[in-house]
């Protein structure tokens, strides 16, 4: 039960459409392929900053440790990770100098940037009051979307399906960006 409990606020951490990080930071998304180049060019700092997020990360995750839960109330999206963010942000920029990686670099860039005027234009629309409907959603695509998106305040079994495929897409993503070109790829590039 607690590990269970555990996987669902890490679920909601990352893709929970009120109080998660990759719905109203896209640009996050590349963090884990990121890490996974940076490990081969930076080791040790790469590992340093998984062992700073992981044990800040932990305590929010286990039951055991934070009997509040990960959600932080009436607040903006991933109010619980944002001490960690410019670790995160580090890997992003190896996932940037990658030319295979562009289009879906600028694709996220403008996209966090549109996200980033409208959320700055109206900063209210990022505080969510756990309806399971995100208000910045509601604003870009009404309520049809707002109903599609997963959402941990209603979890139902289509919420767990659509957190389970966003996750699984995530790391065939972050795989794919990840991945050591071979020599010869490289001397073309």
């Amino acid at each position: 039960e607690q590990a269970l409990e555990a996987l669902r606020r890490a679920a909601g951490l990352c893709f929970d459409q009120e109080h998660g990080l990759l719905l109203s930071a896209p640009i996050y998304l590349l963090a884990p392929a990121g890490l996974r180049i940076m490990r081969r060019r930076a080791s040790r700092a790469t590992l340093e900053i998984v062992a700073i997020a992981s044990v800040y990360v932990l305590p929010i995750l286990l039951p055991l440790l934070n009997t509040h839960g990960w959600r932080g109330g009436w607040s903006p999206a991933a109010r619980f990770l944002t001490p960690i963010m410019p670790l995160l942000a580090l890997p992003v920029l190896y996932v940037f100098v990658q030319r295979r990686a562009r289009v879906l670099v600028l694709g996220l860039l403008a996209l966090q940037a549109s996200l980033d005027v409208l959320l700055w234009s109206q900063p209210m629309l990022q505080w969510s009051e756990g309806t399971g409907m995100a208000p910045f959603i509601l604003a870009v695509g009404g309520e049809r979307l707002a109903a599609a998106l997963p959402s941990l305040a209603r979890l139902g079994g289509l919420d767990a399906a659509i957190m389970t495929g966003m996750a699984a897409l995530w790391i065939l993503i972050s795989w794919l960006l990840g991945r050591e070109r071979s020599e010869a790829a490289l001397n073309n590039s």
